[in-house]
């Protein structure tokens, strides 16, 4: 990045008077282009070591917390701090392996719930049909009872 700057400078520098001001506007939109990369660069590099260095300062904090001594600079600190935020991304990813599966398990629990509500109300459905066939053959037997008489239209009615 500086030797890009650097060389865009120098050239800007070479040119006459009259050149200058369009080479110059390009050797600026060259060094800005240099720095938008550098830092965009930058940028992905925060986004993948910002949550290890979150980890880390929780882990700080809870030692600090706990009252433990915190080695600057020394190998055995950095190795159970390292293996620390190991245990504790490993934790992690268990406990988004668990729920994971937990997902997996509601959502076919809830699909069986479905196929199950749908069997219910086919069930349901049935239940009513028989009902009602069975209130309808009711209805024609009573209808039809020896205790009544059936008039037809063969049947002669004398009224006195």
């Amino acid at each position: 990045m500086q030797l890009r700057i650097i060389e865009a400078t120098k050239h800007a520098e070479e040119l006459e008077p009259s050149e200058q001001k369009p080479a110059h506007n390009r050797c600026e939109d060259g060094r800005m282009k240099a720095q938008i990369t550098e830092l965009e660069a930058a940028c992905q590099q925060l986004k993948t070591v910002g949550p290890q260095l979150d980890i880390a300062q929780e882990t700080i904090e809870q030692r600090k917390e706990r009252g433990e001594q915190i080695e600057v600079g020394s190998d055995d600190g950095y190795d159970r701090s390292r293996k620390e935020i190991c245990d504790h991304i490993k934790g992690r990813a268990k406990v988004l392996s668990a729920l994971e599966d937990h997902r997996r398990s509601k959502s076919k629990l809830l699909r069986r719930l479905q196929e199950n509500r749908t069997e219910l109300e086919r069930l349901e459905e049935k239940k009513r049909n028989r009902e009602g066939i069975l209130a309808l053959m009711e209805a024609q037997e009573s209808h039809w009872s020896v205790d009544k008489p059936v008039v037809t239209l063969s049947s002669k009615v004398v009224v006195h």
